[in-house]
């Protein structure tokens, strides 16, 4: 069985990421509130799941995506990614589903063009 506590790599989640780092169907290991938590980019779209496998406790982060879900890389459980609901088993317990929130922060610098008075 894989490890019952999944080491916490990659990102803190909670402090952000850039969207544009990632590139349509790739995925991202970080973690949030102690949790480990896979970033999934699809179709232009990001969701965030709990990295663990609810079958046997294979890394997500090491899945493929396929057509919404996610599928383990031990036993090709797959996961809704919207939901976490489970789509095929052999998995019978959804995982995690994790909300995303766009925050934006602008900041207002002069122009290489502006006259400097």
């Amino acid at each position: 069985m894989a490890d019952e506590a999944q080491s916490l790599t990659g990102p803190d989640l909670t402090q952000g990421f850039e969207p544009a780092r990632l590139n349509d169907g790739e995925l991202l290991l970080g973690h949030a509130n102690g949790e480990a938590v896979v970033i999934a980019k699809d179709a232009g779209e990001c969701f965030a799941v709990s990295a663990k496998c609810t079958h046997y406790g294979g890394n997500l982060a090491r899945g493929i995506l396929v057509g919404g879900a996610i599928r383990c890389p031990l036993h090709h459980a797959e996961f809704c990614l919207r939901t976490g609901e489970v789509l095929t088993p052999p998995a019978l317990d959804p995982v995690k589903s994790w909300a995303l929130e766009i925050a934006c922060t602008l900041s207002a610098k002069p122009s290489a063009s502006a006259p400097h008075k």
